[in-house]
């Protein structure tokens, strides 16, 4: 581009290396800048054309999770070799192996999951340690990572039994406990047997034909103290394992609660239910001292039928730590004439008439101009906007717009969780988005859009940008439509992120002219957005 420098630049330097190279000491040291300051001319010079490479990335790294605990032993040992054998083909995996009797899947797939990679899992869903297996899924979801479930044909036949159900009862009440049996296959035949500290109480031969079924237990004790409930199942026919053939648990029999009642009716259908299952004193006046009571009940008292006194004792009552249970009614509450009343500052609740203000209406723009390319940033954005999603709650009403040269809305308008928002849906969308076009950044056009989306929404209302920050082409028509936001009452959030190369600082201006929030990041997690006081239902 520039041949000049090649004709008369670099012959001139050689000429003038000659002359002077006669007068220096250290002919190398100096041969060597002159080679050095050759190669900047003709880097100057620009002696190439200027085109434009499109790389596609290879497929990303995936990580094998192979399940090899006990309880996968029912199944074909062939699927782990042929899943591994299948990856293979693209490429060696990273193999992790899980074994011996606990199965903590959710806890290995978020010390293993990487950015936009593959997770493929061989196993049978098992996860009775750490980490939900839904909760993990759910997390490394948002910074791009897939999540693959692999089962294999089951060939062996496992029963397992399990006792569900309360470890604290209460003397002399009638109790019901679940007994679980699980069949790797179906049908099954076992007997059930279930006894309580010795003494049978339920035998049973079943031919069971789901892979679980459920049996209510009931048992009376009037001895208050520890109890064993066994469950044994004797299968039939083929059970690999039969150390889980057995299940026992522990039971702690408790004397009855002593509970106040206060109430004006002898005719409270609770009073009925309470005295059923606690020993209940009933009143209509809180006493002097409550230290023999394990609750007090409430049951539709207004405020005005409480002395000072009263509301004292209970105050002292509570503070050392008993329980006091309030029932609302046509009596209490905001009926009782709760609010701001002496009472109600015993309650971790306002009375206050409910009312619906309709939630926050938060539109959340995300950058796929050329310059995220350039800067390898869009992925950081997409998983900040999924962060930000999680963030939001069921009465707020979300708009998500990709921009670039122009922009594209992901949602119709305005939705909600609570209206039918599919966000799962929505989160795979944001994944999905491409960089792309030129390196301008038509913020302008997406601020415009996202005027249209937020002009009716109900509550509070939001503009977050998420964006390399590179504004300074269009930083005039942005503000105009900034400030027309701004007249409409939207908070604005510009979540800013960090590239290898400096930007400026207009996306900060940007907000220090509407009165916005300003955030600077260099990864999808951890941001917070300062929404202020949600607005929902009281």
């Amino acid at each position: 581009m520039y041949p000049q420098i090649l004709i008369f630049g670099i012959p001139s330097l050689i000429v003038i290396s000659l002359f002077l190279l006669r007068r220096v000491k250290n002919r190398k040291t100096f041969l060597i800048r002159i080679f050095v300051l050759i190669l900047i001319l003709i880097a100057a010079s620009s002696p190439y054309e200027t085109v434009q490479v499109i790389e596609k990335r290879k497929s990303p790294g995936v990580l094998f999770i192979d399940d090899r605990t006990n309880s996968m032993s029912v199944f074909d040992e062939d699927i782990h070799h042929a899943t591994y054998q299948l990856l293979s083909v693209i490429g060696k995996p990273t193999v992790v192996t899980l074994k011996g009797d606990g199965t903590s899947l959710g806890d290995t797939i978020l010390n293993y999951a990487s950015a936009n990679s593959s997770i493929v899992l061989v196993s049978d869903g098992n996860n009775n340690q750490g980490t939900t297996l839904e909760d993990s899924v759910r997390i490394v979801s948002r910074m791009g990572t897939r999540v693959y479930f692999v089962r294999g044909a089951v060939v062996h036949n496992d029963l397992s039994v399990e006792v569900v159900g309360e470890k604290n009862v209460v003397v002399g009440n009638e109790n019901v406990f679940t007994v679980v049996v699980r069949s790797a296959t179906i049908p099954a035949d076992y007997d059930l047997v279930v006894s309580m500290d010795g003494n049978e109480i339920m035998r049973d031969s079943v031919h069971q034909i789901t892979e679980e079924e459920r049996f209510d237990v009931s048992f009376r004790s009037e001895d208050v103290g520890a109890h064993i409930i066994k469950a044994e199942i004797i299968p039939e026919g083929e059970d690999i394992h039969d150390e889980n053939n057995v299940f026992y648990k522990s039971v702690y029999v408790v004397e009855k609660p002593k509970v106040l009642f206060i109430t004006s009716t002898q005719q409270s259908p609770l009073k009925t239910l309470l005295e059923s299952l606690y020993d209940v004193d009933v009143s209509d006046s809180v006493p002097p001292t409550l230290d023999e009571y394990l609750t007090v009940v409430l049951d539709n008292i207004p405020a005005d039928a409480l002395t000072s006194q009263e509301i004292n004792v209970l105050r002292m009552y509570v503070a050392e730590g008993g329980g006091l249970v309030v029932v609302g009614g046509d009596k209490a509450y905001n009926f009782g004439e709760y609010f701001d009343s002496e009472f109600e500052s015993l309650l971790p609740v306002e009375s206050k008439p409910s009312t619906y203000k309709g939630g926050r209406g938060v539109v959340i723009l995300i950058d796929v101009s050329g310059s995220t390319k350039v800067y390898d940033i869009l992925d950081t954005e997409k998983a900040l906007a999924i962060n930000i999603l999680f963030q939001l709650g069921i009465y707020d009403h979300i708009g998500v717009i990709a921009f670039g040269t122009d922009a594209h809305p992901l949602t119709d308008g305005m939705q909600s969780l609570s209206g039918g928002l599919d966000l799962g849906a929505l989160v795979d969308k944001i994944t999905r988005l491409e960089a792309g076009g030129s390196s301008a950044t038509s913020l302008n056009k997406g601020l415009k859009l996202a005027q249209d989306f937020i002009k009716n929404a109900p509550g509070s209302k939001h503009v977050i940008i998420i964006s390399d920050g590179a504004i300074e082409s269009v930083y005039e028509p942005t503000l105009k439509q900034a400030k027309e936001l701004q007249k409409m009452d939207a908070k604005m959030h510009f979540v800013v992120v960090k590239t290898v190369q400096p930007i400026g600082d207009y996306a900060e201006k940007l907000m220090e002219e509407v009165g916005g929030e300003y955030y600077y990041v260099s990864e999808g997690w951890g941001i917070d957005i300062r929404f202020g006081e949600e607005v929902k239902p009281e």
